[in-house]
């Protein structure tokens, strides 16, 4: 953190899940934390809106208030901190088991419905499903939905299907319709020369031709529940 001068006042360095390992600068007093937390002195917790989370084990102290929409472990804050974020601790994330019922369509079709949830969330003042910047935020929510894909992959991001479509077998075909089976990740046209979708371990993890499998992220439930709908 800086002051209007320009001269950095607080400064800190961070374990994985978010305890402050050093702090560096300490001229004020700054408690804020991981994208939605406020460090609480007292507890050493950070509230996270609807429950706290505790830094030292990557993990909320209490029950997901949405219960198993959001899978199975009701503690779970991210895969990746670096990555990921659940600002109000009510990212839907769940494995694909039999009681679901994936929403069909071509793989194109799936990224295409998935901006256009991640534009939802943006436009309720939500977070989205990673840590985009105030530019990124803008240009999804200025972008016409029919372009999202284009732009946005033009900027550095593409829609990336969790559980992949080839090398899946029979579960690859039914979901690559599902937005809820997509991940944005970094493309070879991002600033920063990341290339996630490629070499990241959510992506190809180096090799084109690698399957993936992961847990459903569902965009539409998490505006539910963030705009107070559950």
């Amino acid at each position: 953190m800086t002051d209007a001068e320009g001269q950095i006042v607080w400064q800190a360095k961070y374990r994985a899940w978010g305890a402050v390992e050093k702090l560096v600068v300490n001229e004020v007093e700054q408690n804020l934390r991981f994208q939605g937390q406020y460090f609480d002195v007292e507890t050493g917790l950070h509230y996270n809106t609807f429950r706290y989370y505790d830094p030292e084990i990557g993990r909320f102290i209490t029950q997901d208030p949405i219960g198993l929409l959001g899978g199975f472990n009701l503690y779970y804050y991210a895969p990746n901190t670096q990555m990921w974020l659940d600002p109000h601790g009510l990212t839907v994330r769940y494995k694909i088991n039999d009681g679901l019922t994936p929403i069909q369509g071509g793989r194109n079709t799936a990224i295409d419905r998935a901006w256009v949830q991640e534009k939802a969330l943006l436009t309720q003042k939500l977070e989205g499903t990673r840590a985009w910047s105030d530019a990124e935020k803008d240009l999804i929510k200025d972008t016409p939905n029919k372009n999202l894909r284009s732009v946005m992959s033009k900027a550095g991001y593409t829609g990336h299907h969790i559980n992949s479509v080839e090398g899946n077998g029979k579960l690859g075909a039914l979901w690559q319709g599902d937005p809820r089976n997509i991940v944005f990740l970094q493309n070879h046209n991002h600033p920063s020369g990341v290339n996630e979708h490629i070499h990241g371990k959510q992506g190809h993890r180096g090799k084109t031709r690698t399957s993936t499998k992961g847990r459903l992220l569902d965009r539409s439930a998490t505006l539910k529940t963030g705009a107070g709908g559950c």
